[in-house]
């Protein structure tokens, strides 16, 4: 009788998901991490974010160490802590190409050291989610940048362009931004973009910031990732915000 039970929930509870179509994408954002804490950090990660019945993806975006490291570090780094996606502001593009089971992702930075992406379609069994990354051009100055890459500096001509790539390729649309609040306020106010999710180093209030576009922001290094939860659910989808200790 007892076996006959759990059977039976565990049918429910797949059959739950199913119809509903979970998918978790889990945010690090400016994690700072201590140079000596990597491997501590490493399995934190994945007891936080492990989940053998949603499909979830890890994206680790801003400063990922504390203290500037070699970028052969910093990749190898983000390789081993089952990293999906990343928009790193302490990656150099120097010397490469290199390798990784992860990929960059940003719509105005190209270089031929590594393998970047300008969007992803992230797709499940009900939707199409797109994310497409912005680096603020304070990048190239603040990082005193020299290797031969090529950055687009006009963010609004860029965004428009992802936009209008992935509006009717997807269900949902995801804009990772390194901008400052205002300017992305600005720049997705006549965009059918879904969420914002700030990289920038500065904590904001997570808001709606037209009638359309959710804006959340979180800073990693306080021990805590977002998760952003998209349910597709009787033709509808919704989505959700929450913070989690890791």
């Amino acid at each position: 009788m007892k076996k006959l039970f759990l059977f039976l929930l565990i049918i429910n509870v797949y059959l739950f998901i199913e119809a509903k179509n979970i998918l978790d994408l889990n945010f690090f954002i400016e994690p700072e991490i201590h140079i000596d804490k990597q491997n501590e950090i490493k399995e934190s990660v994945v007891k936080s974010t492990r989940n053998d019945s949603i499909t979830y993806l890890n994206i680790f975006a801003g400063k990922i160490f504390r203290k500037t490291v070699p970028d052969s570090l910093l990749l190898s780094f983000l390789n081993e802590i089952d990293c999906n996606l990343a928009s790193p502001t302490d990656y150099k593009f120097n010397n490469g190409p290199y390798l990784t089971k992860f990929k960059i992702i940003s719509s105005n930075i190209f270089s031929d050291n590594m393998n970047i992406i300008e969007n992803k379609i992230i797709k499940t069994d009900s939707m199409r989610i797109g994310i497409f990354s912005i680096y603020t051009p304070d990048f190239m100055v603040k990082n005193n940048i020299t290797s031969n890459i090529d950055f687009k500096y006009n963010v609004f001509t860029v965004t428009k362009k992802q936009v209008k790539y992935l509006k009717d390729k997807t269900d949902y649309l995801i804009m990772l931004s390194n901008l400052s609040k205002y300017i992305d306020k600005d720049i997705v106010k006549n965009l059918p973009v879904d969420v914002i999710i700030s990289f920038d180093y500065k904590k904001m209030r997570n808001e709606f910031i037209n009638n359309k576009t959710k804006f959340f922001s979180i800073l990693s290094k306080k021990g805590k990732f977002g998760r952003l939860r998209i349910i597709y659910e009787k033709g509808k989808i919704k989505s959700s915000w929450k913070e989690i200790k890791f």
